[in-house]
C-alpha cells in the first residue's frame, strides 16, 4: 500500500491555522505571523501564493518578550509572564522606544527597546517615583503591541485587503488582541484559538490536507531544515 506524503513548513501552518479558527476564510488576506523566532508581514493570495511584505530586522516580537522576561527575572515563555506581570500596570508609566514606527515599511525593529529596558532596570534600583514592576512590565509590553497593531494595520491599509488574520505564539497575548481589534474594528479580524497558536499537529495536519488534495506530493527522504523560509511569488 501506498501512502502519500507531503513535506509541511511549519510557518505556513500558522497562517493556515486561521482556517481551523474559521472556515469561512478567503483569500486574500493579510497575515501577522509573531512566535519566538520570527515577526513577519505576509500578503496571502492563495496556497502557494505568498508575498512577504516585511520582517523584524533583528530580534523578533517573541524573543523581545523571552528578553524582557529574563531583565525582569521572571519565567520562560516570557510572553505570557509579563503579560501576567503588566496586569494592574500602568502602561502609559514609561515611554520605551518603538523602533521604525514611523517608517513607511513593512519591517520591525526590536533590539532597542530590549536595549531600554535593560538600561532602564540598571537604574530601577534608585527610583524612587512610586513606578511598580507591574508599571514596567505593561509598558514594555504596550510598545510591542504598539508597533505590531500599527504596521498591521498600516499594511491592510496600503494593499486595500478587508481581512486580516494572526498567526504564531505570541499572538496568544490578550493585549495584542484587543488592541489589533480596536484598532482594525473596521476589517475581518481572525486569531486562532489558544492552543492553535504554538506548535501544534493540528495546524500541520491541516496544512498537509489542502496540500495533498492540491496534488502536493514529497519524497520519503525530504530534509528536516528547521530555518527552512516561505516561498514567495
Amino acid at each position: 500500500m501506498s501512502i502519500p506524503i507531503v513535506a509541511v513548513n511549519h510557518l505556513e501552518a500558522h497562517i493556515f491555522a486561521n482556517f481551523i479558527a474559521d472556515p469561512e476564510l478567503e483569500f486574500p488576506f493579510i497575515c501577522l505571523l509573531v512566535s519566538g523566532g520570527h515577526t513577519q508581514l505576509w500578503l496571502i493570495e492563495g496556497i502557494d501564493k505568498y508575498k512577504l511584505l516585511g520582517e523584524t530586522l533583528d530580534d523578533a516580537a517573541g524573543e523581545a518578550f523571552d528578553k524582557g522576561a529574563r531583565i525582569l527575572k521572571l519565567g520562560y515563555p516570557g510572553g505570557p509572564a509579563i503579560e501576567k506581570l503588566a496586569e494592574g500596570g500602568n502602561s502609559n508609566v514609561i515611554k520605551f522606544p518603538r523602533g521604525l514606527i514611523k517608517s513607511d515599511s513593512f519591517d520591525f525593529s526590536f533590539s532597542g527597546l530590549k536595549t531600554a529596558l535593560l538600561y532602564y532596570i540598571d537604574d530601577y534600583d534608585n527610583n524612587k517615583n512610586g513606578i511598580t514592576l507591574n508599571d514596567i512590565a505593561a509598558s514594555y509590553q504596550e510598545a510591542i503591541v504598539d508597533i505590531l497593531s500599527k504596521k498591521l494595520s498600516r499594511a491592510a491599509s496600503y494593499y486595500n485587503i478587508d481581512t486580516c488574520v494572526v498567526a504564531g505564539g505570541v499572538a496568544a497575548n490578550k493585549v495584542l488582541r484587543k488592541r489589533i481589534n480596536s484598532l482594525l474594528s473596521h476589517k475581518k479580524v481572525i486569531f486562532p484559538s489558544l492552543d492553535l497558536c504554538t506548535d501544534n499537529a493540528a495546524m500541520i495536519a491541516y496544512l498537509g490536507e489542502l496540500k495533498l488534495k492540491n496534488g502536493e506530493r514529497s519524497e520519503i527522504d525530504f530534509g528536516v531544515l528547521p530555518n527552512l523560509k516561505m516561498e514567495t511569488f
